[in-house]
């Protein structure tokens, strides 16, 4: 059963707003079983969302509505709804006395603009009964419809809650569905591709979308079929066949980050760390920080970006910094290992670089990059010249810092 996603909303044509609604409905959709024929994003134009409503139950099975539900004079989707279906708009008791007693509890004013959310086409039916969040249900000419708003964490949450369990009962003709997502980092798009692509037609009802996200590759596995178990076991074989053909590339699956993975090695390994930054600017710190738990294993991050700040809390040689530079192999080196001793860590590691736009030399264009690896079998550096702006080198050091952490801790055994 094939269904659609139309997006409201003068902000996502203009692109004030990007519009992450389509991108989650149509992936959760997808998971599930359902396939998505088209995915429209409108303007607040009454005319374009009737247009727009009449063709999607001409052809589809359910479309998925999102924006416009709200107070103001450019919410028009419940009116243009109603002109669409030839229903008339009529006050919803439901939807009338959640929201009167909402504006009764918070001692606000009952205008008409805030009333009208509360006016439906007629047998729409509100999907939550709880709140007064606008959305709502109604079936016309076969075709389901589900108006969300276009706020994304309350379309997320209707959708999770209710629309997807109505769905699920009502449209049961649909091929059971399994994804995975490998993601890659090292390899560039063609290089996965010549690895892997003789493998997947050998695979029945599977299919891989590759898609580039900066400084990573993630591979998108889909197998759809008709029994669930069968379908289970195509997807882990190829799963098992792709990581002996990319090995150590491939650094985790589905909602793994390579910072989650590097803590959940220390933790296990009962190893800590600590983090020396340049030209990262503390990146490397944020990304570590944003896993939860990390105090578990993360002791010391500093950001010395000066070389006097080098220096005074690294102890780095004055006469080092003068006469090879603070981006440089043994500053880099110096870095690493007096991190590691200042927060009395197993692992230390350190970025220096030139993420530009200014500062290169002939000898050190924008891009130097050193980063450097210390642990307790010894201390290793890394140089590199990446191509970029200054987010994008910044990135890319950090990516590469935590990778080649990753890869070194990969390498210990377990205690």
């Amino acid at each position: 059963m094939k269904g659609e996603i139309i997006a409201i909303g003068n902000e996502l044509v203009s692109g004030r707003i990007q519009d992450t609604n389509t991108f989650f409905l149509a992936k959760e959709l997808a998971r599930y079983g359902f396939e998505v024929r088209s995915i429209k994003i409108i303007p607040d134009q009454e005319h374009l969302i009737i247009e727009s409503l009449i063709e999607a139950s001409k052809r589809s099975a359910f479309a998925i509505v999102t924006g416009g539900l709200g107070p103001t004079e450019d919410d028009l989707t419940a009116k243009a709804a109603s002109k669409a279906f030839n229903l008339p708009l009529k006050r919803d008791p439901v939807s009338w006395e959640i929201l009167k007693a909402y504006v009764e509890e918070h001692h606000l004013e009952m205008r008409e603009n805030v009333a009208k959310m509360a006016d439906l086409p007629e047998g729409a039916v509100k999907l939550d009964t709880k709140t007064p969040r606008a959305g709502f249900f109604l079936e016309f000419n076969k075709c389901i419809f589900y108006f969300l708003p276009g706020i994304p964490s309350e379309t997320k949450d209707l959708f999770r809650k209710v629309v997807l369990n109505d769905l699920l009962e009502r449209i049961k003709d649909r091929p059971f569905v399994l994804t995975k997502v490998v993601k890659i980092f090292g390899l560039r798009e063609s290089e996965i591709e010549n690895r892997i692509s003789d493998l997947i037609p050998k695979f029945e009802g599977l299919s891989v979308g590759y898609l580039p996200c900066f400084p990573e590759h993630h591979l998108h596995v889909t197998v759809k079929g008709t029994v669930r178990h069968l379908i289970k076991t195509v997807l882990e074989d190829f799963i098992s066949k792709v990581t002996e053909r990319l090995g150590e590339f491939i650094y985790g699956y589905d909602d793994d980050t390579l910072e989650s993975v590097v803590g959940h090695l220390l933790r296990e390994k009962n190893l800590t760390l600590s983090v020396a930054e340049s030209c990262t600017g503390g990146l490397i710190g944020h990304r570590i920080t944003n896993v939860s738990g990390s105090s578990d294993y993360f002791k010391l991050g500093v950001v010395v970006y000066s070389n006097k700040a080098k220096s005074q809390v690294l102890n780095v040689g004055e006469d080092m910094l003068a006469r090879y530079g603070a981006v440089s192999e043994l500053v880099a080196r110096a870095m690493g290992e007096s991190v590691k001793r200042l927060g009395k860590t197993d692992y230390g590691i350190a970025t220096t670089g030139i993420a530009g736009p200014t500062g290169g030399t002939p000898e050190k264009p924008v891009g130097t990059v050193y980063i450097c690896v210390s642990s307790p079998g010894g201390t290793h550096v890394e140089h590199h010249l990446f191509k970029g702006n200054r987010l994008e080198i910044k990135t890319m050091t950090s990516q590469v810092a935590l990778d080649s952490l990753r890869r070194s801790l990969l390498k210990m055994g377990k205690t």
